[in-house]
């Protein structure tokens, strides 16, 4: 998750400054690239038990990786702007499906565990931003898809130890029954795509595009360091409370992720009076506290 969290970042702090060199459409074609293809993912699997099992989600996720950091080894050798826009759409559907492996893979983590772990993965990739700002003056397309898929393949074991979560591969009728029956019997472990968890992943999202893009320098989005605290602040909340006989309550992560989130709007109009850097974190550490929820 820290490498994938990384990637991320280097993504729109590096890769993206490039991309938008060639044509600033160029990155908004990428993004809207990847939100399709995890839109067809969804309705395959659940039409076809076969897109999430043991076979074709982890081939699928290391797969696109692994071409995506060809094609950026290609463009780092060349330079040309075609192979740019190759790697740009390789890269939307490769850490799309990224996205959803790793995502499944954490099924493998007992709730409390992950909440931490989630926590020092962000926490971790916020403290590297600064350092690597101020050690590397630049990053090239291989190098950010590279670390993306360093991602996938430390995560490739643990996807493959949780799928198949019924017995995908044959596509059979048993496969289908078995699936319908566990809708039946577990109807909260199977939301609707208008469930308010995805409504809420979607304002949120939204909130932290408006950090990327507030008070960036040179088109890249400014470090948020800072944003770490709070998630170190739920680490500890989820570490300290049991040991003193008290479970954390989760409906407390969402109330934090919206007082974060909000502040960070409120000040937006009064950033040079504060620090546009604080208003980036409020915003970021929101988000990223509701992605832990």
């Amino acid at each position: 998750m820290t490498l994938l969290f990384f990637g991320s970042w280097l993504l729109n702090a590096y890769a993206f400054p490039k991309i938008n060199e060639v044509g600033v459409w160029l990155k908004d074609i990428a993004q809207i690239i990847q939100g399709c293809i995890l839109v067809v993912v969804a309705v395959a699997a659940e039409l076809y038990p076969v897109v999430s099992g043991k076979r074709f989600l982890p081939l699928a996720m290391v797969g696109c990786s692994a071409l995506t950091t060809l094609v950026g080894l290609v463009c780092t050798m060349m330079g040309s702007s075609s192979c740019m826009v190759f790697w740009a759409i390789c890269h939307g559907i490769g850490s799309g499906m990224l996205y959803v492996g790793l995502g499944i893979a954490t099924l493998a983590v007992r709730p409390r565990y992950l909440t931490v772990y989630l926590a020092l993965g962000f926490s971790l990739s916020f403290g590297l931003q600064p350092l690597v700002r101020a050690v590397v003056p630049d990053v090239s397309l291989f190098v950010v898809a590279a670390v993306y898929l360093l991602s996938g393949l430390v995560a490739l074991p643990v996807l493959q130890g949780v799928l198949p979560l019924v017995d995908a591969e044959s596509g059979s009728r048993d496969a289908r029954i078995a699936l319908e029956d566990a809708q039946v019997a577990q109807p909260r472990s199977f939301p609707r795509y208008l469930d308010s968890t995805f409504i809420c992943f979607f304002v949120f999202s939204a909130i932290q595009g408006i950090a990327l893009v507030f008070g960036a320098e040179g088109e890249a989005p400014l470090p948020a360091t800072l944003a770490a605290l709070p998630l170190l602040v739920v680490a500890l909340v989820v570490v300290v409370k049991p040991a003193a006989g008290v479970m954390p309550n989760p409906d407390s992560l969402l109330g934090a992720a919206f007082v974060l989130s909000a502040a960070g709007l409120a000040l937006v109009p009064a950033a040079e009076y504060v620090s546009t850097q604080l208003v980036n974190c409020l915003l970021m550490g929101g988000g990223d506290i509701f992605v832990i929820l």
